[in-house]
């Protein structure tokens, strides 16, 4: 992003002005996007992700979700342990479940797993955030960049897409 001021401008005021509202998601743009992406990174809660995959599986969902809402909703922190922990009650974990997730963390089985689900996304042909794999009952697996592509991929698999709310 960096290297094209232009497009990154571009994107994160398509994220602030039109995005959020589509998809009907809480969005409040950061004060310095460039410096949580680009310079703080996100490898301690991919970490953190990993470990409640690997230990809590069925917290996945709302961590991610819990993760967002306090980054790109609340404009809060998501990177030490204190942020981290909050990110993991707000999902309904209890303490002893973030406690040993943080803990993993650290451990090789987390980073080990992280490192091979990086490289088997480079592998399939991944290039950054979101890709998104697709197949219907393991057939013609096909590969998407962008949250905007939700209507193609119902098209390409004779699905029916009602918009990503489907409520309204």
């Amino acid at each position: 992003m960096a290297s094209c001021p232009n497009k990154a401008a571009y994107n994160f005021m398509d994220m602030d002005t039109r995005t959020a509202k589509f998809f009907n998601i809480p969005f409040k743009m950061k004060a310095d996007p460039f410096n949580l992406i680009g310079v703080v990174g996100s490898l301690q809660q991919q970490r953190f992700i990993t470990a409640v995959l690997q230990n809590n599986p069925h917290y996945m969902e709302r961590v991610m979700r819990s993760f967002w809402i306090r980054s790109w909703s609340e404009d809060k922190d998501v990177h030490t342990p204190e942020d981290i922990t909050a990110v993991g009650r707000n999902a309904g974990m209890d303490d002893e479940e973030i406690t040993n997730c943080l803990e993993a963390v650290k451990t090789d089985p987390a980073k080990t797993a992280l490192k091979a689900v990086t490289d088997e996304a480079v592998e399939r042909g991944a290039f950054g955030a979101p890709t998104m794999f697709f197949h219907q009952d393991g057939e013609n697996e096909q590969m998407f960049w962008g949250s905007d592509r939700f209507e193609m991929v119902a098209h390409i698999f004779s699905k029916e897409w009602v918009g990503p709310d489907p409520s309204k």
